[in-house]
């Protein structure tokens, strides 16, 4: 509270004085509306702060006195600084220095129809300065050399006035470029307009008329201001006008709503106030004294409030684009900037326990409707966007913080702050990799899945398909055991942690598990001599053998396991029977009882060797098995005998059994004859013939059923029609030309249908 001591003195002495004068009870009702008289001047000295203030720094150091805002720009002039008086800020924050049109000493600045103009105090001929854009000046002639200390427009005028100087005080302008001087010589401090009106106040002056009024800038008349005290500045706002002054008795402020009857009212503090300005519903006051409190608020000019400030000597205040702007002319930051600011507050609901993994976004509101923004106190567990997209980093407790920094309007609000557990959930699903078949078991690779769930995983379940067997381990490959060989198998993964087991893999590829790999081999068989085709020592550890056979030739294979390759293993004649080229065989049943004698199996060329025929087969016949002899003994006389001769290589397609004997035309000479087409039969593989001969008859040397047969011969093929047998791509060839004759056919017969 700002009382004098004088009028704590004289309240106690009133008081006094009442008292003798009235009874106690008179007494006691005068107090109370005293105290509550008091009590409302408490309550008004004491109101909350209107405007928030920072510090800027200005772009020079210089003596800031004038300060306006127009087309979007803060403009500022000073009285000292070398071709930099002028700076200039888009936004009261950040200043520009710009040239002025002369280093004169600029007292103060304006702006109206698009021109920024200022004037100066001193100069020399060049006391208007003007720019429509506040970076680019050029300088004026005043309309005399005088002390101009304020400018402003109004009704398509500007008007300046001075304190000082011979002549009229107060010059016009309606372009900022010519002007012209009038009559009064006050000592003009401040000039604004309003309501129709120029109102300029004075300084220093006749007792009771500080104020002037004008309806156009040119004729002026005196006005009775409210109190005597040296009136610095003056402004217009909500339909009244406020001068303040730098000096009186908490009697710094007067009002007035048509510029000519004013009333005196208390300022906040009785600091030097310089400079006043309307905006956004208030009226602000800067001063160049005080302590902390050099700007003094009101919202109706008449109950002013002092802010905390920076103690500056504070020149001049402006308004624009929401924001109050001061300029000093002295101290370290020579700019600072006012906000209406509003409390605001941020409502910031809890969003409940949240799973790992999912990316909620968390949502907030401010009294202000200003956006909310986001930050984490807890990024080790999660982290979070301006905006309020979540991610989660583990589980555990997030803290979230919700903020709004306020702007122009709004101060900064509060923290609001919500924390929140993030629960572990199961696992992804891992990615299932190649399985490999084992010996009853397989071997399964995968990798980890990209999600833990928030928690480590402890263990991976492979599963078959078919059987359901498992199996399990902590990484990757995990083998499944008990498998059945030869049965295709498939598998899964999953993965678990502390709240569960995760849904399975894709499946994996098919694989058979087998055996061992191991090669065929041939056995213990080897170089043995048989009668008839073994069945055992085949295929056991050994060598790959020939094993020899008197009961036919044949082939057998001994197979590997697990994949592993076959072996492939053959039996040839040997001399019982027959020898390496061939065998004779007699069935042993249903034959007449016919047997063969193998000593007399004897298989030789058919000419040139000591045991050839004396008389040579025909020069175009070829023998490629030779010839095959041997007896047939013990069989009925006169009956037919069935025998089968065994060759290691095949008979060439259209061969004859050419017999060496005697025949019925030739009984008692041996000559060559092809044995009869119904009496030869050869194998499907052509590696054996059956003959079918006649004791005494067709095919028997002697030609005496005498129960003896005996038959030299073999197969013959005629040089001069022969062909080989197809080899398998020969056979292939064959069976292709017959298919595409087969197509061709069909083709032709579907045309001519």
């Amino acid at each position: 509270m700002n009382f004098k001591n004088q009028r704590v003195v004289g309240f106690f002495s009133w008081q006094k004085a009442m008292k003798k004068r009235l009874g106690l009870g008179d007494w006691l009702k005068a107090c109370c509306r005293v105290l509550m008289v008091l009590l409302t001047m408490v309550v008004c000295t004491t109101a909350v702060q209107a405007l928030t203030w920072t510090s800027r720094t200005s772009a020079a150091n210089n003596s800031w006195t004038g300060a306006t805002y127009g087309n979007g720009l803060f403009v500022a002039v000073s009285r000292d600084g070398t071709g930099n008086r002028v700076m200039t800020s888009p936004d009261g924050i950040t200043w520009t220095p710009r040239t002025s049109a002369a280093d004169s000493s600029w007292s103060h600045v304006t702006y109206g129809n698009g021109l920024f103009v200022a004037v100066a105090d001193s100069g020399s001929g060049n006391r208007v300065m003007t720019s429509p854009d506040g970076i680019n000046w050029t300088g004026n002639a005043a309309a005399s050399n005088i002390n101009w200390g304020g400018v402003t427009y109004g009704n398509g005028l500007f008007v300046a006035v001075a304190y000082s100087g011979s002549g009229g005080r107060v010059m016009t302008s309606p372009d900022g470029v010519n002007w012209t001087l009038s009559a009064p010589t006050q000592v003009f401090s401040g000039v604004t307009y309003g309501n129709g009106l120029f109102v300029a106040v004075i300084f220093v002056g006749s007792s009771g008329q500080r104020v002037m009024t004008s309806p156009d800038g040119i004729t002026w008349t005196p006005r009775t201001s409210a109190a005597d005290n040296p009136w610095r500045s003056v402004t217009y706002g909500n339909g009244l006008f406020v001068a303040v002054s730098d000096s009186g008795s908490g009697n710094r402020v007067m009002t007035s709503p048509d510029g000519v009857t004013w009333t005196i009212r208390a300022s906040a503090a009785n600091n030097a106030w310089r400079s006043v300005t309307y905006g956004n519903g208030l009226f602000v006051a800067v001063s160049d004294s005080g302590a902390g409190n050099r700007v003094m608020t009101s919202p109706d000019g008449i109950n002013w409030s002092t802010d905390t400030t920076p103690d500056n000597s504070w020149q001049s205040v402006s308004y624009g684009n929401g924001l109050f702007v001061a300029v000093s002319d002295w101290g370290s930051n020579r700019v600072m900037t006012g906000v209406n600011s509003q409390p605001q507050t941020i409502t910031f609901s809890n969003p409940g326990s949240q799973n790992f993994g999912t990316t909620p976004t968390l949502t907030a509101t401010s009294t202000s409707s200003l956006a909310v923004s986001f930050t984490s106190s807890t990024t080790s567990v999660c982290t979070i966007t301006s905006a309020g997209a979540l991610t989660f980093v583990t589980t555990g407790t997030c803290t979230i913080n919700g903020n709004q920094a306020g702007d122009a309007s709004y101060l900064a609000a509060s923290t609001v702050t919500q924390s929140f557990t993030v629960n572990v959930v199961v696992p992804g699903a891992p990615t299932v990799g190649v399985a490999t078949a084992g010996n009853a078991q397989a071997s399964v690779a995968f990798t980890a899945p990209a999600a833990n769930g928030g928690a480590s995983i402890t263990g991976y379940t492979v599963t078959s398909n078919p059987g359901g067997l498992t199996g399990t381990g902590t990484s990757s490959p995990i083998t499944v055991t008990g498998l059945t060989n030869g049965t295709a198998y498939t598998f899964t993964v999953t993965a678990t942690n502390s709240a569960g087991t995760s849904t399975a893999s894709a499946a994996s590829n098919s694989v058979t598990p087998v055996l061992p790999s191991v090669a065929g081999t041939c056995g213990s068989a080897n170089a043995q001599t048989f009668a008839f085709v073994p069945v055992a020592n085949l295929c056991t550890a050994g060598t790959a053998s020939v094993v020899a056979s008197a009961n036919g030739q044949f082939t057998w294979s001994c197979n590997g396991s697990g994949g592993g390759s076959n072996a492939s293993c053959a039996a040839n004649w040997t001399s019982t029977g027959g020898n390496n080229t061939g065998m004779v065989s007699v069935p042993s049943n249903s034959n007449n009882n016919w047997a063969l004698d193998t000593s007399s199996v004897n298989f030789t060329p058919a000419r040139g060797a000591n045991n050839s025929p004396a008389t040579p087969p025909p020069a175009n016949y070829m023998f490629p098995q030779g010839l095959a002899s041997f007896n047939l003994t013990s069989g009925t006389a006169g009956s037919n005998a069935t025998v089968t001769i065994h060759y290691t290589e095949a008979i060439p397609v259209g061969a004859v059994y050419m017999k060496y004997g005697r025949t019925q035309s030739s009984p008692t000479t041996d000559v060559w004859y092809p044995l009869a087409a119904n009496r030869v039969s050869f194998s499907n593989d052509r590696k054996s013939v059956t003959l079918t001969l006649t004791d005494g008859g067709e095919g028997d040397h002697d030609r005496t059923a005498n129960s003896t047969i005996v038959d030299p011969g073999g197969p013959a093929l005629d040089s001069s029609t022969a062909q080989a047998i197809p080899t398998l791509s020969e056979w292939a060839m064959l069976f292709m030309a017959a298919l595409m004759a087969m197509l061709g056919y069909t083709r032709l017969r579907s045309r001519r249908l």
